[in-house]
């Protein structure tokens, strides 16, 4: 009878040991599901964040290439026009004359021609600024 109470004993303390492994295996499992599962979230943010960058990076691409076209056109337009500049910085009618006169182009000083080239519609502009553009033209 006692070695039959020693074999229960050792069977008691055999299953307790094989439930507290099953318990931890358990456990280790659901850590592990969890480990997954916050990976994917990450990853799925990380590859989210990696294409709205590759778009943001694309955009400033196409505006940085927009810009530097607008600045080779002002570039170009300030060069054409530098005389006629200088002479309104200077306050040289006179010079301002003469340009027009080596021009021959009415719209080369036109400020609504200039409004024009600038892409802003006429529509735009309040009719009192399009009737002194006018006059001063």
């Amino acid at each position: 009878m006692q070695k039959f109470l020693d074999t229960l004993d050792h069977y008691e303390v055999a299953s307790a040991i094989f439930y507290h492994a099953e318990k931890e295996r358990s456990s280790v499992l659901q850590n592990e599901m969890s480990a997954k599962s916050v990976l994917a979230d990450a990853t799925s943010v990380a590859e989210k964040s990696r294409t709205s960058f590759e778009i943001h990076a694309h955009e400033l691409a196409e505006a940085k290439a927009a810009v530097v076209d607008e600045a080779n056109k002002l570039k170009i337009w300030v060069e054409k026009h530098a005389r006629v500049l200088e002479a309104i910085q200077d306050n040289s009618v006179v010079c301002v004359e003469s340009c027009m006169q080596l021009n021959c182009k009415d719209e080369a000083l036109s400020l609504i021609s200039a409004v024009q080239e600038s892409g802003v519609p006429l529509t735009v502009v309040p009719e009192p600024t399009r009737a002194q553009c006018s006059e001063l033209d």
